[in-house]
Formats: structure tokens, sequence, C-alpha cells
């Protein structure tokens, strides 16, 4: 298994990666003038409140989920009966009775 990179690990220049927070590419940038900086934070700034509302839809998505769940009916399994626990009937007494007197 791969070690997982920390905040504190520095990545080399070079390296391509999607950044997951804003803070990932201004520390992917390293010394740059000030105006690609604030490009930087702004795209850092738009990277955060679209990872917001992914988190907040995949939140809402799976409490519907749960809220689908919960009205779907219960369908209760029907128990096998063992045939020689079952009893007669009377419908099925008189038709024995039928077949004996036949």
């Amino acid at each position: 298994r791969t070690p997982l990179l920390s905040t504190a690990t520095k990545r080399p220049a070079d390296a391509l990666f999607t950044p997951k927070k804003g803070r990932d590419i201004i520390e992917q940038m390293g010394d740059v003038g000030r105006q690609q900086r604030v490009l930087a934070r702004k795209a850092g700034q738009v990277i955060d409140r679209l990872a917001a509302e992914n988190a907040s839809l995949r939140a809402s998505i799976a409490k519907l989920a749960t809220d689908l769940e919960a009205c779907k009916p219960h369908i209760k399994k029907k128990v096998k009966e063992n045939p020689n626990d079952i009893t007669a009937t009377n419908d099925q007494s008189a038709e024995v009775g039928a077949q004996l007197e036949a």
C-alpha cells in the first residue's frame, strides 16, 4: 500500500494532480507574481464552494434514499407449514368422506 501524501509534504512543481481544495492550488504554485496568486486564490474559492455543494448534495441524496426505504412497504414472507402439522379442514374432510362412500 502506498503512503498517503500529507499536507506538510511538498509536491514537486512539475507534478500534475487534481486539487481537492483551494489550498492545494496555492501550494502547487510556489513563488509566482501577485496576479497569479489572486487568480489561484479565486480558483481555490470556487473549488472550495463546489466541494461544499457536492458534499451537501451527497448528504441530501443519502437522506432521500433512507426516506425512500422507510416508505416502502415491508412484505412479510409466508411461513412454510410442515405438511405433517396441518390439520384437516371441513372441506377436506367432506371430500375424503365423499371418496370413502363412493
